[in-house]
């Protein structure tokens, strides 16, 4: 991720409600992430904060 020159994040709606236990990345390291449903409001304020985008398919 590091030479990365883009970090996307393609996240369907049920690991909204999930934890892990590794912490891959912050969002401010993420340009944008892709998903089938609206994400949480914590979720988008994050984004929105880090200037990231959200693009929402129902093609996922």
């Amino acid at each position: 991720m590091d030479i990365a020159d883009e970090i996307i994040l393609l996240v369907d709606d049920t690991k909204f409600s999930m934890s892990a236990p590794v912490l891959l990345c912050s969002f401010d390291s993420v340009n944008a992430l892709v998903t089938n449903v609206a994400p949480p409001e914590n979720v988008v304020e994050a984004l929105n904060k880090a200037r990231a985008g959200l693009h929402i398919s129902d093609d996922c």
